[in-house]
């Protein structure tokens, strides 16, 4: 280190001669190599004066501190700020991208905490989502990992302990996934990698009452049209063109045909 403390004692009898000690230091030019910080990525090395190195979370991680440290002339030279840390959050329904990414249990991957309620939404790209279980590790039965699938009403799967870790392939191309932790005993957490299929076509369309429907394409360019029933009035388009996309989507959605007070 850059600092040293001597310290002499003596016992209550015999004394002795002595010592001289000559100390010197010798003044750095550059500022001190910086550590790699966990679940980031560096850009840079240089300790020069005036050198910025740049630091990026993994995705899924937040960063808390400066994304930018600049070394700063002076005798010896130093950096501005303190490197950041990168960690997972604790959000409340979080819509996360769709495609690929990770979800994390707050603070991984140091303990999460206590009374922890947290929610994140993934939505597919047309197709089902796959959860693949890098790792899970929670306070068996009482913190516990919840995964809707096509339904909030009863969750498809709960996670807790150290659970058979299979990947999840969803029915639906929307998940809700929520964790929560009671106030005591706290663990590892999770990190959790998602992704999703992109579909290249539009979703089947559904029967509407009361119509005819002529079509059943869903690649880009088909076109399905409505017709009531006699009798029955139509609210909405007679016509839906899948358009082209990332996924393909219709132009608008299917019509109704109700009874009408003449």
């Amino acid at each position: 280190s850059s600092v040293l403390y001597v310290r002499f004692t003596s016992d209550g009898s015999v004394t002795d001669s002595g010592f001289w000690i000559d100390y010197s230091s010798v003044v750095s030019d550059t500022c001190p190599a910086l550590p790699d910080v966990a679940n980031a990525e560096r850009t840079g090395n240089g300790t020069a004066a005036g050198d910025v190195v740049l630091y990026r979370c993994e995705p899924g991680f937040t960063m808390t501190g400066a994304a930018s440290l600049t070394c700063q002339a002076g005798v010896p030279p130093s950096w501005d700020t303190s490197p950041p840390s990168c960690t997972g959050q604790c959000d409340k329904q979080y819509k996360r991208p769709a495609g690929t990414g990770v979800i994390l249990s707050p603070g991984y991957p140091d303990e999460y905490g206590t009374d922890q309620d947290c929610a994140w939404v993934i939505r597919g790209c047309g197709g089902p989502v796959t959860l693949s279980f890098r790792f899970f590790q929670t306070e068996e039965d009482y913190d516990i990992l919840s995964v809707y699938d096509d339904s909030l009403d009863t969750p498809a799967l709960e996670y807790s302990g150290q659970p058979d870790l299979k990947d999840y392939i969803s029915i639906s191309s929307v998940l809700y996934v929520r964790f929560t932790s009671d106030g005591s005993v706290t663990d590892s957490g999770f990190w959790i990698d998602y992704s999703s299929v992109v579909s290249d076509t539009c979703p089947a369309l559904p029967d509407v009452a009361n119509a005819e429907r002529t079509g059943n394409g869903t690649a880009a360019g088909d076109v399905v049209l409505y017709r009531c029933e006699p009798g029955f009035t139509m609210t909405g388009a007679a016509s839906l063109t899948c358009q082209a996309g990332v996924p393909p989507s219709w132009d608008t959605s299917p019509p109704n045909c109700t009874g009408q007070c003449d």
